[in-house]
């Protein structure tokens, strides 16, 4: 009697599943998939785009945080649903959903196993490069913070170009992120941000390798100031890991006290 507000209240147990926190993950996910599935049996392009591109968004991010079926070809299903979202959600009529479907798909690019690792690498670049077209740091600080994020990890996965050069622009897109995600707003991106940043210091060709090496245990340090074991154990975990390796990469300090750091790091990490 009512398809449209059915559709809503599927569409709505979609996005309960997909952030359901009890249960099994695997199972939520493909729950949510179908309460989405069904909602767009109601919500259809011609009745109502908007609402139907909604879906299409939502159900792109269920695919590319989907566990069961094959990696790569959710990831081709969540460029898929994409491609619909953004046929109803333009910069002109929707800007900020059309920006964070732009966001959504460069995500989605960077974790693409199909086709060639740089175009997708460029692809989204060129996604995240519209995000922010709209996404400014005046009217959105922590969606503009969080596509800079994505953009310089892109940056750091970036095949082409100079090497050297591409690092830098991680190094930039990092510090903008930080400048609206701080560690009393958004403790758990902050850390991310943090962490990333210290990857890419301990990739970086110019300046002192030295100095680029503690900057990076300084970045890993500070993301574990909010990333403990108790609250995010497996985002600590890659954190200890990553510092083990900065350790074994350490020019100053003791080397034999350096590889024991190393050491105690990984062996957290596998705790």
């Amino acid at each position: 009697t009512a398809p449209l507000a059915w559709a809503t209240t599927q569409h709505e147990m979609g996005l309960a599943y997909r952030r359901r926190v009890h249960g099994d993950k695997a199972a939520n996910v493909e729950e949510a998939l179908a309460c989405y599935g069904r909602a767009l049996e109601a919500r259809t392009r011609e009745t109502a785009p908007l609402a139907w591109a909604t879906t299409q968004h939502e159900m792109g991010l269920a695919y590319r945080r989907r566990v069961h079926g094959d990696k790569a070809a959710n990831v081709e299903e969540a460029l898929a649903c994409y491609g619909r979202a953004l046929e109803a959600r333009t910069r002109e009529t929707a800007p900020v959903a059309w920006a964070s479907t732009q966001h959504a798909m460069g995500v989605a690019y960077r974790q693409r196993m199909d086709g060639d690792k740089a175009a997708n690498v460029e692809e989204a670049l060129a996604c995240y490069g519209r995000a922010l077209e709209a996404r400014s740091r005046e009217t959105a600080p922590l969606d503009w913070a969080s596509t800079q994020h994505e953009m310089g990890c892109a940056y750091t996965q970036l095949v082409d170009g100079d090497k050297a050069a591409n690092v830098e622009e991680a190094l930039a897109c990092y510090g903008r992120a930080l400048a609206a995600r701080t560690r009393e707003t958004a403790p758990l991106a902050w850390a991310s941000t943090q962490h990333a940043m210290g990857f890419a210091y301990t990739q970086r060709v110019e300046g002192d390798k030295a100095a680029n090496v503690e900057e990076a245990l300084a970045c890993y340090g500070r993301a574990l100031e909010a990333r403990t074991r108790e609250t995010a154990p497996v985002a600590w975990a890659s954190t200890q890991h990553a510092m083990g390796f900065a350790y074994t990469q350490r020019v100053e300090g003791d080397k034999a006290a350096n590889v024991e750091e190393a050491l105690a790091c990984y062996g957290r990490a596998l705790e």
